[in-house]
């Protein structure tokens, strides 16, 4: 009698040691949210669901992988510290920067971060029951994750491992982030390879400061030229546009030359901030619209999904 209990727990633990194994863990499809405004206009610029940990509203953010930090805007906190007091508790001033501890979530997923920069004096100044984009989620959210992007049908996945994603449906190439959580990814253009800068946040397709390249990739469509003209951290830039003519891709696979724009500018601001980086240029959304593909942070390889 005990040797048939004992070999009926064995049996049922060997199940449950299997089952442990087998059963995948369902991966939660983040929905990303266009501005509508900016989409009017020709840009994709897209937000996430948030809900901050003891509050009882959904909130926005700005799904910005152009940005080093998830943060949140000083402007929506104190409107939210106006309603719930017991959140300035978690509120810590450092010498050159401020932050806020709280649990948060990403349509219902909980942030393996436990903190909030904040961007003092930013956002809206409404009261709480008016707040809606209330911050940004940037790279330092994904550490050491693989992050996917269905522009097609519009989310997000965040996933803990290669086991959970077949890698042998994307083209894949070298990605690397800097030290300031930058992601520069290399994309062939022409017959070379060439490093981007990737900018979810920025709502221009893809804007270079190399001459040279711009007047490559656009010849012949002086007829479709425009300009953009913008502020930038209180720069006043000009952007000139073209219609992009040439391939741009990985190695086997291109993004589908339609109705993308390629941006020159010698802006102060830009040129400085891309000679950091070591870069010429950078790449966004508008390039990627109905296209799958992936941020592997493990690995360091960023990928297109194949047609």
């Amino acid at each position: 009698m005990k040797q048939t209990i004992m070999k009926k727990l064995i049996l049922f633990t060997a199940v449950l040691f299997f089952l442990s194994f087998t059963t995948k863990k369902e991966l939660i499809k983040i929905p990303i949210i266009n501005d509508k405004e900016a989409k009017a206009a020709g840009f994709n610029i897209f937000f996430v669901p948030i809900k901050l940990a003891g509050i009882e509203k959904q909130f926005k953010m700005q799904f910005d992988l152009g940005l080093d930090v998830s943060a949140i805007y000083g402007n929506s906190l104190q409107a939210i510290c106006e309603k719930y007091p017991n959140l300035k508790k978690n509120f810590y001033v450092r010498d050159e920067y401020q932050i806020v501890k709280t649990k948060y979530y990403i349509a219902g997923i909980e942030s393996n971060l436990d903190s909030l920069l904040v961007f003092a004096n930013y956002g809206s100044d409404k009261k709480f029951e008016e707040q809606d984009i209330i911050g940004s989620i940037g790279v330092n959210q994904f550490k050491n994750k693989i992050l996917l992007i269905n522009y097609n049908e519009r989310y997000i996945q965040i996933l803990d491992n290669d086991s959970q994603i077949d890698k042998e449906k994307f083209d894949c190439t070298p990605m690397t982030v800097t030290k300031n959580n930058k992601i520069i990814i290399n994309l062939k253009a022409g017959d070379s390879f060439v490093p981007f800068l990737f900018d979810s946040g920025n709502g221009v397709p893809l804007v270079t400061i190399n001459k040279n390249f711009f007047d490559e990739q656009t010849e012949n469509q002086k007829e479709l030229r425009d300009t953009i003209s913008g502020n930038s951290w209180g720069e006043t830039i000009r952007l000139f546009g073209a219609k992009q003519q040439k391939n741009i891709g990985t190695e086997n696979t291109n993004f589908t030359i339609g109705q993308n724009r390629i941006y020159y500018t010698q802006a102060n601001k830009i040129v400085e901030q891309f000679k950091e980086m070591n870069v010429e240029h950078s790449i966004g959304n508008n390039f990627f619209m109905g296209k799958t593909i992936l941020f592997d942070f493990k690995n360091n390889k960023f990928g297109l999904k194949k047609q």
